[in-house]
């Protein structure tokens, strides 16, 4: 273990300001800000300092540590949200917010060990190190096992305020966008340096003209897909949201009750008899609907009078000779017939709520519903109107983009995400807040259309319930925290893009090449 002063080992007031500033950019480059620069940009001041440190055992140090702290900083400005939204869910929500940074800062500090050891071991010019050790660090936690597979905000997903910047993702997939982003970052800090060591002319000449040519080709192609793509009308489809404030506080009955209430009063005039589906959220009916025939017939009478089958979200339930398992499901309910057969199982739980990795203390100590939920395995494709397909993301299933990839591969011509995002909102007295996670989480989706070129339908409880075009436009929004019924067309594209069918060739690469130039690195220096 290092100690303090071990190696020569102490982080000065420029690593402080390098880390703040990286992290603080970061920050602003993603929803709700959306700024452009930022993205191209904040990884140049740790970048800066990293490269600095000498090439030695107390510099690989020092870059350790301080990409540790950056991605303490960097974890907390994201993630500030935790501890607002969850404070009445545990008097254990600061420790576990505070656990949650500290985990997600290893990462980054493992990033910033690499990037150092890249450069000034392996010899890798700063602009290639920056964006393998970055793209592979991204993969990585995208790829962790179950519950730890956390790919929230990625760096290409930044840019999900610009359709059409992004529009190579449909080629690379995000993190070959996060890849590009860090290369320009890399290339500009390498040309920030010639400016200071006053390079030759032409060489800045040479370096700048790389950097626009990289920034231009994937942008010129985002444009040229914006104006040139055909989307094709595949249905319509209505979004219900039902604003229903309290769940998590409140019995399965209560829930099925002033949902049913909210359902009645409903006016669905406003999308007449031309939708072809109606999507309600996440957990629309907290209990197992399959077997529960009360709550069956009271959607019957609910749903009587809607025009097109409904897809609500509710508890699914898998019972065999030694133990019942439930969870998170979705059900496509007939108006006219009920229930019928299909169901999706939520793939990936939330930690702590649907799931308990390494839980060592009573996280949910007060009444709250929350469960123990199973892990479907099994990527169901439902059916509407002209047998037009969809499959189902149920929650922040949205942030794994090779989730949404396996469904289109699987037959889906428009994605469907149900969730509940009133937890992403706090209330303090009477006032309700919105944090920016509220922002953060739907942001995921503009990026699964581009890769897939699929139309993408989300329900919310509270909002933001919106469509998305196979081009990453966002349209149909309803007003959030608002009872709302919306209904708009929906589009697709035939065939598979190179993402679909190739897969997230970009980040694997990223971290077998990072993996490889490591070990490269490590026999040469131990023979020598």
């Amino acid at each position: 273990m290092v100690q303090a002063g071990e190696y020569g080992v102490s982080l000065n007031l420029r690593c402080g300001i390098s880390v703040t500033l990286s992290a603080c950019l970061l920050f602003l480059a993603f929803p709700p800000f959306h700024f452009l620069l930022p993205s191209f940009v904040a990884l140049i001041p740790i970048t800066s300092w990293i490269v600095e440190q000498k090439n030695s055992k107390a510099g690989s140090y020092r870059a350790l540590w301080g990409g540790f702290f950056f991605g303490v900083v960097y974890g907390g400005l994201i993630l500030h949200w935790v501890p607002i939204t969850l404070w009445k869910t545990s008097p254990w929500v600061m420790p576990a917010y505070l656990a949650l940074v500290v985990l997600l800062a290893f990462p980054k500090a493992c990033f910033a060990w690499i990037l150092h050891r890249l450069v000034h071991r392996a010899g890798v010019p700063v602009c290639l190190a920056l964006a393998f050790s970055w793209t592979a660090l991204e993969w990585s936690l995208a790829n962790l096992p179950g519950a730890f597979s956390f790919p929230w905000l990625e760096l290409g997903t930044s840019l999900t305020g610009y359709p059409e910047v992004v529009g190579s993702a449909e080629l690379i997939g995000t993190r070959g966008v996060t890849f590009w982003i860090a290369l320009l970052n890399g290339l500009l800090f390498e040309l920030i340096i010639g400016f200071r060591h006053s390079i030759k002319v032409y060489r800045l000449l040479l370096r700048t003209a790389a950097i626009v040519l990289i920034f231009s080709i994937p942008t010129a192609w985002g444009f040229l897909r914006s104006n040139s793509l055909s989307v094709t009308r595949v249905g319509e489809v209505a979004i219900v949201q039902p604003n229903i404030i309290g769940k998590t506080s409140m019995s399965t009955r209560a829930i099925t009750d002033s949902t049913l209430s909210v359902l009645s009063k409903l006016n669905m005039d406003r999308i007449g008899q031309s939708a072809d589906l109606i999507v309600l959220p996440e957990a629309t009916f907290w209990t197992r609907i399959e077997v529960d025939t009360v709550t069956q017939q009271e959607m019957s009478e609910v749903f009587k009078n809607w025009p097109a089958p409904v897809l609500v979200g509710g508890i699914g339930l898998t019972s065999t000779e030694y133990k019942s398992t439930e969870y998170n499901s979705s059900f496509l309910f007939d108006p006219r017939e009920g229930l019928t057969n299909f169901r999706y199982d939520k793939h990936y739980l939330v930690p702590w709520f649907e799931t308990m990795p390494l839980s060592l203390f009573g996280w949910r100590t007060r009444s709250r519903n929350f469960s123990e939920y199973g892990r479907g395995n099994e990527l169901s494709i439902g059916e509407f109107f002209g047998g037009t397909k969809f499959g189902v993301l149920i929650c922040y299933e949205s942030i794994f983009s090779e989730h949404s990839r396996l469904l289109r591969m699987d037959g889906a011509d428009i994605l469907v995400n149900i969730t509940n995002d009133a937890w992403l909102q706090s209330e303090w007295r009477t006032v309700l807040y919105r944090t920016l996670a509220f922002w953060q989480h739907p942001a995921h989706l503009v990026m699964r259309a581009i890769e897939n070129r699929v139309g993408i339908v989300r329900s919310s409880n509270t909002g933001f319930s919106f469509f998305v075009d196979p081009l990453g436009h966002v349209y149909g929004e309803l007003e959030s925290s608002q009872l709302a019924v919306g209904s708009s067309p929906v589009y697709s594209t035939e065939g598979p893009t190179l993402y679909t069918r190739v897969g997230d060739l970009a980040g694997l690469s990223s971290f077998l090449a990072t993996v490889l130039m490591l070990v490269i690195v490590r026999f040469r220096f131990y023979g020598a």
